[in-house]
């Protein structure tokens, strides 16, 4: 079974083009949506990162 956090870490450094290009070779909608979730994800996961960075908090 697979760690939450390591599929986090996984889906986090995900490329974007490498996702975009999934999505574009999806040949039915719900791979298309799966592709986007893990996009949308892995960018709130990023946007936390950048959040909770020392130097952003004052």
């Amino acid at each position: 079974m697979i760690n939450p956090k390591q599929l986090e870490e996984d889906i986090k450094n995900v490329d974007y083009k490498q996702i975009n290009k999934m999505i574009d070779k999806s040949t039915n909608q719900a791979d298309t949506n799966f592709w986007i979730t893990v996009r949308d994800r892995a960018l709130q996961l990023r946007q936390r990162q950048i959040i909770n960075r020392k130097d952003f908090i004052r």
